[in-house]
């Protein structure tokens, strides 16, 4: 994650299925706060919890570069989805 917060070059990125958790969903949205040259993320069919969506949603509300974000298979409660 702090390779990304340094990136400039870097604009898709896909995490789909890395058994991504709690604390790696976290550094992730931390990076996102930061980092405007990633255009694409794919966290599809890793464990993101109610947690994670907040702390997503938070990286987001900066982030000026994300166009696209995929999440298929990631089984996110109601009030995640309500953060995001």
């Amino acid at each position: 994650a702090k390779s990304l917060e340094m990136n400039s070059t870097l604009q898709i990125l896909d995490l789909c299925a890395n058994s991504i958790k709690k604390d790696g969903i976290k550094a992730l949205a931390k990076t996102l706060k930061v980092n405007s040259a990633l255009k694409s993320l794919d966290l599809s069919a890793n464990v993101i919890t109610e947690e994670g969506c907040k702390a997503l949603a938070a990286g987001l509300e900066t982030n000026v570069g994300l166009t696209n974000l995929e999440m298929c298979g990631t089984e996110i409660c109601d009030e995640g989805c309500k953060a995001l």
